[in-house]
C-alpha cells in the first residue's frame, strides 16, 4: 500500500510528491467515481412494456427508463410515451445505469421529450454502435458512454452545457464528435482513452477542462484551447502522441502536472506571457519537442517538467526563475545550449542528469548550491567554472562526465564535504586542469577511485584537506601547484608520483610533510617563493628535494593557471607579462648546462631581449 502525501504548492494545486509523481485532489474524487462505476446497480421497476422497463411518477405522469430483469440487446427504440394501467406517461428520463453492461445492445433511439440521461446510463455497452440523442436532452450524466468501445460517432445536442467526468472514457473507436456551442465545461477524463479521435472542436465559451480530459487520445493531431481557459489541468492532453502542435492561449497562468506528458509528436510550443508556472512533468517524455519559448513571466519550472525531451536542443531560462529544480532537464540528450539567468540560486538534484550533448555550462554568480547528480552523465561536458557564490556541491554532481577535463572551484566553497563537494567528480578519469581555490575546504571524497588515481596535467591545490575523514583525494598530477593556504595535517591527500614532473609550492612557512618517494626527491624540481629556500631546506619532507629553486610566485595565480599559462606544451610561466616581441635565443638545463633544444622538464631560456624565462616541457 502506498501512502500519498498531499501538499499545497505555489502554483495553486494540491500535489502528491510521493516518488516524484503528482496527483490532484480531483484525482481522488475521480477514483471514487470509478469505484462507484464498478459497483452493481440494483433497480426496482414499476412496469414493463414491449421489453423496456420503467419507473413512473404518477403525480406528473412521467416515466423513467430503467433496467429490469432481462438485459437489453439489439436495437432499442424508446417511445416518447408509454401506457400503463390505462394511463399515458411521458418518457422524460433515461435512469442511472439503465443500459449499463448490456453487452449485446447495438443501437438506441431516444425520443424527443427526454430531457435527462443519468450517470452510467450506457456505460460498458461494448457493442453499441449508434445512438440518437434528441435536442430536448439538456443533461447528460457522468460516465454515460464510458467503455462503449464500438461507438464511432456521436452528436451532443444543443442545450447541453457540460460534458461530465468520464462521459466518453475508453470509447476506443470514437472517431468524430460534435460538441455544441452551449457547452462551457468539459469534465475530468471526459474523453480519456478515445484513441481513435483525430480532431475535436472545443467551443469558444468553454472555460474549464478537467484533468485527464483528453489523456491517451493518441490519434488526436490538433486541438484549439479556448481563450477562457486559465489553467491547464493535470494530464489534460497527456499521451496525445499524434499531437504535433499546440497553441496555449493568453490567460493561462499555469501549465499543470503532466499536461502534455508523452505527447511524443509535439515539435514546438509557444508559451504565452500570462503563464507563471510550468508544473511537474508538464512536457515529460515529449521526445520530438525540439524548441520551446519560455516567456519572462514564468518564475517557476517544477521538477521533471522537460524530463526525457530527447530532441530539445536549446532552452533559455527566464529571469525570475530561482531554481533549476529536480530532474527538470533529465535525459535531454540533444540539449547543447542552456542560458541561465542571475536570478537562479540553486541547481536541484539531477537537474541536467544525462544531458549527453551538453558541452559547456555557465553557472551564474547567483548560484549557491549545486545538488547531487546535477550534471551526472553529461558525457560531452568539457569544462566548468564553479563561481565564488557556490557554497555546496552535492554527491556525484559531475560524476560520469568522462570528457570533463577542466574544473575551477572558486573561493565560495568554504565548507565542502560529503554533503557539499562530496563525491562530486567520481568516474571522471583524466583531467587537463583541476583548480581548488585557496579558501575551499575538502571534507570527503571530492574524487575517489580505489583502483585508479585521477590523471591530472595541472593540479592547483589551494584547498585545505584537514577535515577529510577518509583518504578520498587520489590523483596523478604532472604539474602540482600548492597554494599558500594548503594544509593536509592528516595526510589524506594521495598523490601518485610516477607522472609528477614539477612542483610549485607557494607556502611561505612550510611545515613538515609526509615524505615523497626517492625518485621524486631526486628528479622533480621544487619551486618555492623568493626568500624561503632556506626554510624548505630545514623542514622534514621538504628538505629531501635535491633541487629547490626560488622564483617569483606573483603571477602563478589560480586564474592564470586556468587561463593556460602553464600547459603541457612548451610555454612560459611568465607569459602573463606582456612582452610579445622577444624570441627564444639560448637554452639551458636547470643546472646551467647549455642545450641545443628544449628538453623534457624544466628549461631556462635566454630571450632575444636579454631576459630569462622558465619553460616546462612534457613528453
Amino acid at each position: 500500500m502506498v501512502t500519498r502525501i498531499f501538499t499545497k504548492i505555489p502554483c495553486g494545486k494540491f500535489t502528491d510528491l510521493k516518488g516524484g509523481v503528482s496527483y490532484s485532489i480531483a484525482k481522488r474524487i475521480l477514483l471514487s467515481l470509478l469505484f462507484f462505476m464498478t459497483g452493481t446497480f440494483v433497480h426496482a421497476y414499476d412496469f414493463e412494456v414491449d421489453g423496456i422497463y420503467y419507473t413512473c411518477d404518477s403525480n406528473h405522469m412521467k416515466a423513467t427508463v430503467t433496467s429490469g430483469g432481462t438485459e437489453y440487446s439489439g436495437n432499442v427504440d424508446i417511445p416518447s410515451t408509454v401506457t400503463y394501467g390505462g394511463k399515458i406517461f411521458n418518457v422524460t428520463t433515461i435512469g442511472e445505469g439503465a443500459f449499463r453492461d448490456c453487452s449485446r445492445l447495438t443501437s438506441v433511439t431516444i425520443p424527443n421529450g427526454v430531457t435527462k440521461i443519468g450517470d452510467l446510463a450506457f456505460n460498458s455497452c461494448i457493442e453499441l454502435k449508434t445512438i440518437t440523442i434528441p435536442n430536448s436532452v439538456t443533461s447528460i450524466g457522468g460516465a454515460v458512454f464510458g467503455g462503449c468501445s464500438s461507438l464511432t460517432s456521436i452528436t451532443i445536442p444543443e442545450g447541453i452545457t457540460s460534458i461530465e467526468s468520464a462521459t466518453f472514457h475508453s470509447c476506443y473507436n470514437l472517431k468524430t464528435i460534435t460538441i455544441p456551442n452551449s457547452v462551457t465545461s468539459i469534465g475530468g477524463a471526459a474523453f480519456q482513452g478515445c484513441s481513435s479521435l483525430t480532431s475535436i472542436k472545443i467551443p469558444k465559451d468553454v472555460n474549464s477542462i478537467g484533468q485527464d480530459a483528453f489523456l491517451g487520445c493518441s490519434s488526436l493531431t490538433s486541438v484549439t484551447i479556448p481563450d477562457g481557459i486559465t489553467y491547464l489541468e493535470q494530464r489534460v492532453f497527456g499521451g496525445c502522441s499524434s499531437l504535433t502542435s499546440i497553441t496555449i492561449p493568453d490567460g493561462v497562468t499555469s501549465i499543470g502536472p503532466g499536461a502534455f506528458k508523452s505527447c511524443t509528436s509535439l515539435t514546438s510550443v509557444i508559451i504565452p506571457n500570462s503563464v507563471n508556472c510550468i508544473e511537474f512533468d508538464a512536457f515529460k517524455n515529449c521526445t520530438s519537442l525540439a524548441s520551446i519559448t519560455i516567456p519572462n513571466s514564468v518564475n517557476r519550472i517544477m521538477p521533471y517538467a522537460f524530463w526525457d525531451c530527447t530532441s530539445l536542443t536549446s532552452v533559455t531560462i527566464p529571469y525570475g526563475v530561482t531554481a533549476i529544480e529536480g530532474g527538470v532537464f533529465y535525459g535531454c540528450t540533444s540539449l547543447t545550449s542552456v542560458t541561465i539567468p542571475n536570478s537562479v540560486t540553486e541547481f536541484w538534484s539531477n537537474a541536467f542528469y544525462g544531458c549527453t550533448s551538453l558541452t559547456s555550462i555557465t553557472i551564474p554568480n547567483s548560484v549557491t548550491s549545486i545538488g547531487g547528480g546535477a550534471f551526472y552523465g553529461c558525457t560531452s561536458l568539457k569544462s566548468v567554472t564553479i563561481p565564488n557564490s557556490v557554497t555546496k556541491i552535492g554527491d556525484n554532481a559531475f560524476s560520469n562526465c568522462p570528457e570533463l577535463k577542466s574544473v575551477y572551484i572558486s573561493t565560495g566553497v568554504t565548507n565542502a564535504g560529503c554533503s557539499n563537494i562530496g563525491s562530486a567528480f567520481n568516474d571522471v578519469k583524466d583531467w587537463n586542469k583541476f583548480i581548488l581555490d585557496d579558501s575551499v575546504e575538502i571534507k570527503d571524497m571530492i574524487f575517489w577511485d580505489s583502483d585508479t588515481y585521477k590523471m591530472i596535467d595541472t593540479l592547483y591545490l589551494g584547498a585545505k584537506c584537514n577535515s577529510m575523514e577518509t583518504k578520498a583525494f587520489s590523483v596523478r598530477p604532472v604539474i602540482l601547484i600548492i597554494g599558500q593556504n594548503f594544509e593536509d595535517k592528516n595526510n589524506n591527500l594521495l598523490i601518485r608520483e610516477d607522472s609528477l614532473q614539477v612542483i610549485y609550492s607557494k607556502i611561505m612557512e612550510p611545515e613538515a610533510i609526509e615524505e615523497f618517494s626517492f625518485y621524486t626527491y631526486a628528479d622533480v624540481p621544487l619551486y618555492v617563493p623568493i626568500g624561503t629556500k632556506s626554510l624548505y631546506e630545514s623542514v622534514e619532507g621538504w628538505k629531501q628535494f635535491s633541487l629547490i629553486i626560488e622564483m617569483d610566485m606573483s603571477q602563478l595565480t589560480q586564474k592564470n593557471v586556468w587561463a593556460g599559462y602553464i600547459t603541457n606544451s612548451p610555454t612560459s610561466i611568465d607569459d602573463v607579462l606582456e612582452n610579445t616581441n622577444a624570441e627564444p635565443d639560448t637554452y639551458y638545463s636547470i643546472d646551467g648546462k647549455r642545450l641545443s633544444t628544449l628538453q623534457n622538464g624544466i628549461n631556462i631560456v635566454k630571450m632575444t631581449d636579454g631576459t630569462y624565462k622558465k619553460f616546462f616541457v612534457k613528453e
